[in-house]
């Protein structure tokens, strides 16, 4: 959005003209099941032999020259197999495309998201954004989830049960373990200091 002469912000200005009064931006926390740096990332506008440099034992590895684009491989896919959920199977945990719904460090931005997810550079970028939406004369909505996190713990994506061991997380009142009904581990938004 500090691109002025960008397509995606010449569109957003002619929304803005029509009479959009407000941007919704999906959680855009960090995000644990995203890896940060672009190189570790596979996603469908890479090449086959990018998968595989990661995945060795992806199933299109083994089936499709490695210089295909994975897009194209996905669109020349019969719809009636299985081969394009499979394809999408083996990139689930390697690609950049998330809802944002696993958060990870509540309030530090998504460093996926930024030229540099290192150091303050990511913060910087994000306050920029949020200035020129507002330049844009937009009101901007940020969805966030506080009602879980991804891990809890001493899992490697936990923050919360670091900090304070078993306060942070509703526990099953039964068996002690962390209820998840959410999707994820749920946060026990009834302790007063979450």
């Amino acid at each position: 959005l500090t691109e002025a002469d960008r397509e995606s912000v010449s569109h957003l200005q002619a929304l803005k003209d029509a009479g959009l009064t407000t941007l919704h931006i999906l959680p855009a926390f960090d995000i644990a099941t995203v890896d940060e740096e672009a190189a570790n990332r596979v996603d469908i506008t890479d090449t086959v032999g990018k998968l595989c440099g990661i995945k060795p034992e992806a199933s299109v590895c083994d089936e499709v020259d490695g210089a295909k684009v994975i897009e194209d491989v996905l669109n020349s896919y019969d719809p009636a197999t299985g081969s394009a959920q499979a394809l999408m199977n083996d990139l689930r945990m390697l690609d950049s495309f998330n809802w944002g719904y696993d958060p990870f460090h509540y309030t530090v931005p998504e460093g996926s998201y930024a030229t540099d997810p290192n150091g303050s550079k990511r913060i910087l970028e994000f306050r920029e954004m949020v200035q020129a939406t507002h330049k844009m004369k937009l009101k901007l909505i940020m969805d966030v989830v506080y009602n879980h996190t991804n891990a809890s713990g001493i899992n490697d994506k936990s923050v919360l049960d670091k900090i304070v061991p078993g306060y942070y997380h509703r526990l099953n009142v039964n068996t002690g373990g962390v209820e998840n009904s959410t999707c994820c581990d749920n946060t026990a938004t009834e302790n007063l200091m979450m």
